[in-house]
């Protein structure tokens, strides 16, 4: 609204917008959502001798989480070229092959990255050491109970992966997968296949 020419005024939570004769027209740039770009992310980290530039993508503090974790985790990830596109933080993203390390995923940052925790849950497969997810329950009222899939396909697949209790999941993998078939828990139709091996 305010790249339209709306005045706006913020006060904690709240926003007030100031009556205005006329709104003006503008090009609004959209960002690249940080859910897709996770994919390309953690494939970039994990297959060794990999870089890529992911181009224009939502660096939005409420949604990028993922990028935090990654970082904590030891991810090579540089932000390039920084702008504000409309009062929307973008930047091109540089990932470079990482060696991994786990972490702690809880509290505050969860809603800052609910959608991406499954991807961060494989990235947890090829980290060393324990990587705990807490306060994610938000992810059992989904298309389907992602924290219970996440459990069984990983399992599936070799990590040593454990869910403890409706709040909280527990990830103790440092192993790699293996190549299996899994289930979508009913999200969609079909099943799909997930090779992590062949280009580790």
């Amino acid at each position: 609204l305010e790249h339209f020419g709306a005045r706006l005024t913020r006060e904690g939570t709240a926003v007030t917008i100031q009556p205005e004769p006329q709104l003006a027209a503008r090009e609004i740039p959209v960002p690249g959502d940080i859910s897709s770009a996770a994919y390309f992310i953690a494939a970039a980290a994990l297959v060794p001798h990999s870089e890529i530039l992911i181009r224009n993508v939502g660096i939005n503090p409420t949604r990028s989480g993922m990028l935090e974790v990654c970082r904590a985790m030891g991810a090579d990830i540089q932000y390039l070229n920084e702008r504000d596109d409309s009062g929307e933080p973008t930047a091109d993203l540089l990932v470079r092959s990482s060696s991994l390390k786990g972490t702690v995923i809880e509290g505050a940052i969860i809603p800052a990255l609910i959608d991406e925790l499954p991807v961060l849950a494989v990235m947890a497969a090829f980290a060393k050491g324990e990587t705990i997810i807490r306060n994610a329950k938000e992810l059992k009222v989904k298309e389907s109970d992602r924290l219970a899939v996440m459990v069984e396909n990983l399992s599936a697949m070799g990590a040593d992966i454990t869910g403890t209790g409706i709040e909280s999941s527990l990830i103790d993998m440092a192993k790699g997968v293996e190549v299996v078939q899994v289930s979508n828990g009913g999200g969609s139709n079909g099943t799909f296949t997930i090779n992590l091996d062949s280009a580790l």
